[in-house]
C-alpha cells in the first residue's frame, strides 16, 4: 500500500475531438512527484460525449489496474472513505 500523506490530489480535464468532447482523470501525486490513477468516491477517469453523458469510466485505487465496480465498491479504503465522510455530517 502506498504511503498517501502529503500527496496532493490532481483533477485533469481534457476536450477531445470528435465523438469523446471532454474527460476527467483523478490523481495523486506523491512526495517523489510521482502520479497514479486514485480516487476513493467514485471513478478515477470518465469520459463524455458531446452531449455530456458518460461513456466510459474506470476505477483505480492507488494506481491499480482498473478495477471490477463491485470490486472497487467493496475495497476496504472506499468503505472506510464512505464511513468517514458520513461522520462528518
Amino acid at each position: 500500500m502506498l504511503n498517501l500523506e502529503g500527496a496532493e490530489y490532481i483533477v485533469s480535464k481534457s476536450n477531445w475531438p470528435d465523438s469523446i468532447i471532454l474527460s476527467e482523470e483523478f490523481f495523486c501525486k506523491t512526495k517523489d512527484d510521482s502520479l497514479f490513477y486514485h480516487r476513493l468516491d467514485g471513478p478515477a477517469f470518465l469520459k463524455y460525449n458531446r452531449k455530456g453523458k458518460i461513456v466510459s469510466m474506470s476505477y483505480h485505487i492507488e494506481g491499480s489496474e482498473m478495477m471490477d465496480e463491485v470490486e472497487y465498491w467493496n475495497h476496504p479504503m472506499v468503505l472506510q472513505n464512505k464511513l468517514n465522510k458520513i461522520l462528518e455530517l
